[in-house]
């Protein structure tokens, strides 16, 4: 690739001027050949591994220059030269590892399984065997082949004789043979031949025996210590961003400008109002006051799109990555009669290996692909895999024809056909994986009472349903400038805002009454006045319903998808109410800057312009009706941030009361902060809202309210000044005071439901993914379902809130003792 050659080979090329300009040197200096021979050697076998991770950032198995493809007969050839090299320069041929000098070095094993060993396919005993064989057939191969073009061998054993002899070999164990005991065995049943052939070529053969074994067996070695990937980017936690929840983080800050907007909104017109007629100083201050209201508007717009935004893309990444495998699960625990009625383009395990398998098509054109068989290039019609997959789509719920077409896989084509291409073996990789987990999943059918299910077809029935519904609902497409993206007019802001938000209030979603028949479930998986919140949250408790009835064992996909249903829920809830914010930010940011021109040309001119004076008028007019809408949003959300506070107070009371470290005496001080700041936000808020409508009414009716309105506003206003003075005061004093371990201290003292949640969302181990990875991806779902029913986020902010994020993806020492 072009980055590789402009980094990685400008690397090399100075490394290997450098390194031969050393040659020279020392030859020079009288240093013999071999000894200057034989540091080169070393020197540029070190090199290669430096230029590949100076050029790469060690992205083994995931960067495109290191998914080498080779025949195999190729990449012998190679390890071949090497070995005769090393006979050169009589060089320790040592397999271990550990040595000061290897024979092959950790970066050329990681190059050859790269190129030999799929990921994911490193613990497939089918595979592993099958290409073990292949490579060692490749190697006899290569031996017949040196020996008929070594001109100083004059008694030449035959070809025939030779496959002879290697077949009779292989056939007399069913185990695997030391490649020792087999090239010994094959010395003695050659007899007399030339002596070249057992001193030159044999060991050759079977130091590449050796080689070939030390690559598969690193291969395993770094599966199981999952480095097959070594960029710490693939391995890291998730951030506070991937969660979406009721009140997010971001959401959270959304509170403190809509309070100061609406409070600098309510001091402004009230001010105005009470001293009209006193003379321009009223006005200018009213101007300088509602100056400072855009700036404030616009923060909100930003954010509020900012958030509206990420949270559509949390439900993107539930269709395109979550959706399925929920289908999945359901469908798992239907009967074979129902799953066999269920239409193929329904199926969710047919719908993903026929994407693969079209992808495999593509890729097959795309690359106008040669794959080699037994060592000789011809033109690749993929017939054997149509022919599979055929058979596999006329009944894709039977085990035998899925395991048909999983041993062609595993035996033949990603072995074999495609070893040469890695982005073909990926595909094909992916399918067997699929393949495996479909397997797998239909033995629970053992496990399942009929009343279960039943219910799974019912629930299936509806899930399927909900597509067309999730299709429509998204709203993907480019952002610009962070914050800003175009979007169809039933999703953009004003609708949502006017309709959407209030529909969703309005419709009251029933997640208590589930169907009970597949008509009743098509019924209302068809219903298109439901709004999909309230269809999220009804399939939800669906889905806890059917989770009941089967045994706990089983139940942790599904414990998953209940968990991507809630997140997806949540993500729409926010969606709505980002949209909501926005709009009440774009009136109160026009509106500050109308009343503010408005009040400044009116003072320059006495009020003697009827165009200041009606941009007054009009700015007076959206401050007294639009922008207390405003100060409600405000409300609205102080209110849901002090009852989360509230719970979690509560909840961290009764860990107090059984004992727990000072931590939690501590942290539920900065609560109780946290809720004292929160109601004078929530009053301040309100204060702003009553100023706003009673000054205006002062002016529109005859009521004489004197001064009360002015008051009220600049109370407000003073009342949010002092609860950023007391948030800073426990930013500061309290919050900074926190132990740098506090998520493993929090952690701990929540052991037990920390427990409780991993059993639930634990699934049974597979032979694909390494099992850190599966662990990872288990603990994903544990802290955030911990961090949903206790919600540190209101109380440490984003900063603290992420040390305990991030812990508890790393898991809880000894758990998984606890699970077995």
């Amino acid at each position: 690739t072009p980055h590789f050659m402009r980094y990685s080979g400008l690397t090399g090329a100075c490394i290997n001027a450098y390194l031969f300009n050393k040659f020279v040197g020392r030859a020079i200096a009288g240093e013999p050949y071999i000894d200057r021979a034989r540091n080169y050697m070393i020197e540029t076998n070190w090199s290669n591994g430096e230029v590949v991770q100076r050029g790469t950032g060690a992205n083994y198995g995931v960067d495109g220059f290191l998914r080498p493809g080779f025949a195999y007969a190729h990449g012998l050839d190679y390890l071949r030269s090497k070995v005769i090299e090393g006979n050169e320069f009589d060089q320790n041929f040592n397999f271990d590892q550990d040595s000061d000098e290897p024979f092959l070095s950790r970066d050329w094993k990681i190059k050859f399984s790269a190129a030999w060993v799929p990921k994911r396919l490193e613990m497939d005993i089918n595979f592993m065997d099958n290409i073990r064989g292949l490579l060692k057939k490749a190697i006899h191969e290569q031996l017949i082949s040196e020996i008929g073009k070594d001109g100083e061998i004059l008694d030449k054993p035959h070809e025939i004789l030779l496959k002879k002899i290697f077949g009779e070999i292989e056939n007399s164990s069913n185990d695997p043979i030391i490649a020792e005991d087999f090239w010994n065995e094959a010395i003695e049943k050659m007899g007399k031949t030339d002596q070249r052939v057992i001193d030159f070529h044999v060991p050759i053969a079977m130091l590449l025996e050796k080689a070939v074994d030390e690559i598969l067996d690193f291969a395993r070695l770094y599966y199981g210590q999952n480095k097959r990937i070594s960029s710490e980017y693939e391995h890291q936690p998730k951030s506070v961003d991937f969660i979406s929840d009721d009140f997010a983080v971001q959401a959270q800050n959304f509170t403190s400008s809509l309070t100061l907007s609406s409070s600098l909104s309510a001091a402004a017109l009230t001010l105005l109002l009470v001293a009209e007629g006193e003379g321009n100083m009223p006005r200018i201050g009213s101007a300088i006051l509602a100056a400072f209201t855009p700036f404030i508007a616009f923060g909100s717009i930003t954010n509020a799109s900012q958030y509206k935004t990420r949270n559509e893309m949390s439900r993107e990444v539930f269709r395109d990555t979550r959706y399925l495998p929920f289908l999945q699960e359901v469908f798992s625990c239907m009967k074979s009669e129902d799953q066999t009625e269920v239409p193929l383009t329904a199926n969710p395990f047919y719908r993903e290996i026929y994407e693969l398998r079209t992808k495999f098509i593509e890729d097959c054109t795309y690359y106008n692909l040669k794959a080699s068989g037994e060592f000789n290039q011809s033109q690749y019609e993929p017939t054997p895999f149509t022919n599979a997959f055929r058979t596999f789509a006329n009944s894709p719920g039977d085990d035998a024809s899925a395991a048909d077409f999983l041993l062609l896989l595993q035996t033949k084509l990603i072995p074999s056909v495609f070893h040469e291409n890695s982005y073909i073996q990926q595909t094909l990789t992916d399918l067997t994986v699929v393949l495996k987990r479909l397997i797998d999943y239909n033995r629970r059918k053992s496990l399942i009472t009929e009343e279960a299910m039943k219910s799974a077809k019912v629930l299936f029935e509806r899930a399927i349903l909900f597509e067309s519904r999730l299709d429509g609902s998204l709203q993907r497409g480019h952002v610009k400038w962070g914050f800003f993206k175009s979007r169809k007019l039933l999703h953009g802001h004003l609708w949502t805002s006017l309709v959407q938000y209030w529909w969703d209030k309005i419709y009251l979603a029933r997640p208590g009454k589930i169907p009970k028949s597949a008509q009743e479930a098509r019924g209302r998986g068809k219903s298109t006045l439901r709004p999909i919140s309230a269809e999220t949250i009804e399939i939800r408790a669906q889905t806890d319903a059917l989770i009941k009835e089967l045994p706990q064992s089983e139940t942790g996909g599904l414990k998953r998808s209940t968990q991507d249903l809630q997140q997806f829920y949540h993500a729409s809830k926010e969606s709505y109410v980002a949209s909501l914010i926005a709009v009440s930010g774009t009136l109160s940011f026009f509106t500050g800057i109308i009343f503010t021109i408005g009040n400044i040309g009116a003072a320059a001119t006495n009020s003697q312009n009827s165009g200041f004076n009606n941009l007054v008028t009009l700015g007076t007019y959206s401050f007294g009706l639009i922008t207390p809408i405003t100060a409600l949003l405000a409300m609205l959300h102080l209110w849901r941030k002090f009852w989360i506070l509230y719970s979690l107070s509560g909840k961290l009371g009764k860990k107090s009361s059984n004992g727990n470290n000072d931590n939690i005496k501590t942290i539920i001080s900065v609560t109780r902060s946290q809720e004292l700041v929160t109601l004078m936000r929530f009053i301040a808020s309100a204060g702003a809202a009553v100023a706003l409508y009673s000054g205006f009414a002062a002016r529109e009716t005859d009521v004489d309210l004197d001064r009360a309105p002015a008051w009220i506003g600049l109370g407000s206003l003073a009342l949010h000044l002092l609860s950023i003075v007391y948030l800073l005061f426990i930013e500061y004093f309290i919050r900074y005071k926190f132990d740098p371990r506090l998520g493993e201290y929090l952690s701990e003292s929540f052991r037990e439901e920390v427990v409780d949640l991993y059993n639930a969302f634990s699934m049974q181990m597979t032979n694909a993914d390494t099992n850190q990875d599966q662990e990872l991806l288990t603990w994903e779902y544990v802290a955030r379902e911990f961090l949903h029913d206790h919600r540190f986020d209101t109380v440490f902010a984003a900063d603290r809130f992420s040390a305990l994020y991030y812990f508890l993806q790393s898991g809880l020492p000894g758990i998984a003792t606890v699970k077995a």
